[in-house]
């Protein structure tokens, strides 16, 4: 990781989520991180020697336990300005409990949203349904739009596997449509990305580009945050994470 790159670490406040992803490898369940871990783990991020720091929330779901990321949240704020360090916040999120009361707790705040959905309701359905095996798209949809509304900074994080890199494409452009201004691209972890499957997801990613550039033409501006960033899978990157 580049010295001028923040100081990152990712906590997992719980392993308790509404959603049943089918390509998700997090074993979910219902064990929560104590007050007393999540402390430590922001202790140690602030030892960073950097000035700009990032606290990622990842899970499971972590809105789940708002309680405790509100307090973790006013702790490490607090800490970071008493040691002279700039700290941004990032919530992983999939927009279920993304509510006004959340949006303002954000917004006191260096805070930016990882708002998680793969694209259509049909993909929604197919990738990402509710435990009870309902589909979810509506209520995401909404939380989403409530996000885009509260000027919370934010992009939303698509996840295609070896079977639905195809559908890459399609799905950026459904997501775009819903006033989405940047979008980050990512790739299922496990088995099956083979010589073929990883060729056609690096075509994807182009033809995503050509499709950012076009509606950019047309005032419609979209980035694809894999350009300028590191859009590794979270277990794959070299951030500390603590659960």
């Amino acid at each position: 990781t580049s010295w001028r790159e923040p100081g990152r670490l990712a906590i997992t406040p719980t392993t308790a989520c509404q959603m049943r992803c089918r390509y998700c490898k997090v074993v979910l369940g219902r064990r929560h991180a104590s007050p007393e871990i999540l402390d430590r783990a922001v202790d140690l991020l602030l030892t960073s020697e950097r000035e700009q720091l990032e606290l990622q929330f990842f899970g499971g779901e972590p809105l789940l336990r708002r309680d405790e990321v509100a307090r973790t949240m006013a702790r490490a704020a607090a800490l970071a300005v008493s040691l002279g360090k700039r700290l941004r916040f990032t919530l992983t999120t999939n927009g279920l409990l993304l509510d006004d009361d959340v949006l303002a707790l954000l917004g006191k705040y260096d805070s930016r949203v990882l708002f998680s959905m793969d694209g259509s309701p049909a993909v929604m359905a197919a990738e990402r349904p509710l435990a009870s095996g309902r589909d979810a798209s509506a209520a995401v949809e909404v939380g989403l739009r409530r996000l885009a509304r509260s000027g919370i900074p934010y992009f939303v994080n698509v996840v295609v596997t070896p079977e639905t890199v195809e559908q890459l494409v399609e799905r950026v452009r459904y997501i775009a449509d819903l006033g989405v201004g940047t979008v980050q691209l990512c790739y299922s972890t496990g088995p099956g990305w083979n010589r073929d499957a990883r060729r056609a997801f690096c075509a994807a990613l182009e033809r995503c580009v050509r499709l950012a550039s076009r509606l950019g033409s047309r005032g419609r501006p979209l980035r694809i945050q894999n350009l300028d960033s590191q859009a590794e899978p979270t277990v794959l990157s070299n951030d500390l994470l603590v659960d």
